[in-house]
């Protein structure tokens, strides 16, 4: 089922749905991406959402994944119906091994949990619907998972006219804990979805649609017919690792594939155990991070018959555009060696190219005149220049560990001899060993269609990982020692004062608070590609603040017009303050970054407004205290 998303009559964003029949009763999937307008800046969001469901379409457990301008965040939520009286737990980012539940609601005997865009469904099914029938129930709020009662009403029919077509059905209402109207929707009479309308939006239309209308939205807004693939979605990864890009040597387990379409070798990654269990393949492969030197293996341009697929244009790579073989020949510079062409080519796309979220890939004739994209456009434009100087070239598909998570990637593979893995989104001729290969083909449409061979129940399960350290480190502890936290493989500590205790903590992140909990610290550590800045993580944290807090109204947010450059642990950074009003409470808020290399330091801190200044020695303190060795 499609939808698009639209914003007074124009595409913002598309859905895409599936209800699949099981053995005990359906799996759901959903995955939308729309662009929310914030300070005249369109962020990008996206967010996907499966469910296990009963035959009845009640909810067994539903899991969330959320993106807003690459800032994630993941929601499950477990309910369990063999108790006397269910139990639905509910987890908010999940990372931990053992992670302690956000919410936990105790249900009466026989109810059961819904989603609101399903409970139509159940009615149809059970009852059947008529004008002016209610329904009430418990329901799933999707956007911040929490349990909330609900109604549901049944209006009479309604037709609502388009161009070319008109779309009817019963009028629906569905009321959020008997206040006020959350939904207004129009359903055929099986319970389908067609449309959609909220009072707290206005302007905002979702409606079913055509696959092929889905596509034709893109000519109006890029990415509105985006089609989310299983690559599309964060899996969170077992074990946190700092430096990724500098890992040399990993072995990870591979599950939930279908061994029909992946290729899971290359010149660094190697399959070292393969087996069935319970009609599931499970691989473990190996990958080392190739030290091999090709220089003067080939000379432009290598023919070979066999490889001729690799050298051909497709909808996106085209390396025969005047404009592809000019610039080629002037990067190149007349080089022959096919490596050291190769080394330039990677160099060039990097620095061409500006990172930024575009939901569809773009020809590589759309990316010279506007260089801006994800890997997919670094993909691209790399194998239109190598196969228009003569390099057979491939484009690979599989996930590159980021924070926590796998996220995700496309990359290429050049002939020399053999294929060459080769990355340049991430500026890298030797891949890193913890870039995880799936898929291979000689076009991105071809290799999206086999997208499917990535299975719900996907999985990456890290076993061993090496990392090349550049220098050597103090011996360092990863935990708390009274009033320090410390993490030795991101090289850093800072002590909070004694009147202050750690209320959250894990490997990467803690919260503190003093003992009156007026004032709180929050440090996270993440990982960032080279070259990033504390500058683009400060507006990154402020865009994703700006984008959550807007959606309540009860929240006042005062934005910081400019930011300062600091210098904390040796090293320079950026901070900045901002406020909100809560509850006629201002509160003020002091974010501070630091960046060295791919690492990222992010520090906040928070009290209320009239109390600020009695907290002030206390954030120097903490301030002070961080080491970054």
């Amino acid at each position: 089922m499609y939808y698009i998303v639209e914003k007074d009559g124009y595409p913002v964003g598309s859905i895409v749905d599936q209800l699949i029949p099981t053995e005990n009763g359906y799996l759901c999937t959903s995955h939308t991406v729309w662009y929310v307008d914030v300070y005249w800046t369109y962020l990008f969001t996206y967010r996907g959402l499966v469910m296990e469901l009963h035959h009845d379409f009640a909810i067994i457990r539903a899991a969330k994944t959320e993106i807003i301008d690459y800032l994630y965040s993941e929601y499950l939520c477990e309910i369990d119906y063999t108790q006397p009286q269910p139990v639905m737990t509910v987890f908010i980012d999940p990372w931990d091994e053992n992670p302690t539940p956000t919410y936990v609601y105790q249900l009466e005997s026989g109810d059961k949990v819904f989603h609101p865009d399903l409970y139509s469904l159940y009615i149809a099914a059970k009852d059947g619907l008529y004008p002016q029938a209610a329904y009430s129930g418990l329901f799933l709020n999707t956007k911040e998972f929490t349990l909330i009662p609900g109604n549901l009403i049944v209006h009479d029919e309604q037709s609502i006219d388009f161009e070319e077509y008109s779309i009817s059905g019963f009028n629906v209402s569905f009321i959020e804990d008997d206040t006020f109207i959350t939904m207004n929707s129009i359903v055929d009479q099986e319970g389908n979805l067609y449309y959609v309308t909220t009072p707290e939006q206005p302007g905002l239309v979702v409606r079913r649609v055509t696959e092929a209308e889905v596509l034709a939205a893109e000519e109006q807004m890029p990415g509105a017919g985006y089609i989310i693939s299983p690559m599309a979605i964060p899996y969170s990864a077992n074990i946190a690792v700092a430096r990724p890009q500098h890992s040399i040597h990993s072995i990870i387990d591979i599950s939930g594939i279908d061994p029909t379409y992946v290729q899971l070798e290359d010149n660094r990654q190697h399959i070292i155990d393969h087996r069935q269990k319970h009609d599931q393949w499970h691989f473990t492969v190996e990958i080392r991070k190739d030290y091999q030197q090709h220089l003067g293996k080939y000379s432009l341009p290598i023919i070979c018959e066999e490889l001729a697929l690799y050298s051909n244009k497709d909808m996106y790579i085209d390396p025969t555009l005047p404009e592809v073989q000019e610039l080629v020949q002037s990067i190149l510079a007349g080089e022959q060696d096919a490596w050291l062409a190769v080394n330039k080519l990677v160099n060039w796309v990097y620095d061409y190219i500006k990172p930024i979220f575009i939901s569809i890939p773009r020809p590589v004739k759309h990316i010279l005149d506007e260089p801006l994209g994800t890997s997919y456009e670094y993909a691209i434009l790399f194998a239109s220049l190598a196969r228009a100087a003569g390099i057979p070239t491939k484009i690979a598909e599989g996930f590159r560990y980021s924070n926590r998570h796998w996220v995700g990637h496309i990359w290429n593979e050049v002939w020399l001899g053999e294929w060459i893995a080769v990355d340049p989104t991430y500026r890298q001729v030797a891949p890193d060993a913890l870039l995880v290969k799936i898929l291979e083909g000689t076009d991105v449409s071809k290799i999206t269609t086999h997208d499917a061979a990535i299975l719900p129940d996907f999985a990456l399960n890290i076993r061993l990982v090496d990392v090349l350290r550049k220098r050597q480190l103090p011996q360092l502890v990863t935990g708390i020692a009274g009033q320090t936290f410390t993490n030795a493989d991101y090289a850093f500590s800072v002590t909070v004062p004694n009147n202050w205790s750690f209320t959250s903590v894990d490997n990467t992140s803690f919260i503190a608070s003093a003992n009156n909990n007026l004032a709180h610290v929050v440090v996270e550590l993440n990982n960032v590609p080279k070259e990033t800045t504390a500058q683009m993580i400060l507006n990154s944290t402020l865009n994703m603040l700006v984008s959550t807090l807007e959606e309540y109204d009860e929240i006042n947010l005062y934005l910081p017009e400019i930011s300062d450059t600091i210098q904390i642990g040796g090293y320079e950074g950026a901070s900045t303050g901002l406020g909100y009003e809560v509850g006629g409470v201002l509160f003020f808020q002091e974010i501070y970054v630091v960046v060295v290399e791919d690492l990222c330091y992010t520090i906040g801190l928070t009290a209320p407004a009239m109390f600020y200044a009695d907290y002030s020695e206390d954030f120097a303190e903490i301030i002070d205290s961080i080491v970054i060795y």
